[in-house]
């Protein structure tokens, strides 16, 4: 279950991210947009649901993301990012190293920004 090595390697590299909750849907719809004009990718689809919290997915034929109506985190925002980032530059979106780096990239822009303090 590579998988499930790589869920908690990612919340124990990024903890204090994962810790921190994006208070409204409004913001974290801004700071995906941000996101992906900053990284010249196409604009992703945000969708809210009533799943487990704190979850994401992406889903790479319709460039959509799916959170958690109420609880998303900017671990989790950054990671599902990361998914559409390694999507657009190389057309495989698991999770591998290559994502890894992506989601490190997208961290370090946000806390570069200040994203924290919406």
């Amino acid at each position: 279950m590579v998988y499930l090595k790589f869920y908690g390697r990612g919340r124990k590299e990024f903890k204090e991210e994962y810790e921190k909750i994006i208070p409204t849907q409004n913001d974290v719809v801004k700071i995906v947009n941000k996101l992906t004009r900053h990284y010249k990718l196409s604009p992703l689809d945000v969708t809210f649901n009533k799943r487990k919290p704190n979850t994401g997915t992406y889903w790479t034929r319709s460039k959509r993301v799916d959170f958690h109506r109420s609880v998303v985190s900017f671990g989790i925002l950054c990671h599902e990012v990361g998914h559409h980032m390694a999507m657009e530059q190389n057309g495989k979106s698991g999770h591998t190293k290559k994502l890894m780096v992506r989601i490190r990239r997208l961290v370090k822009y946000c806390r570069k920004k200040d994203f924290w303090g919406i």
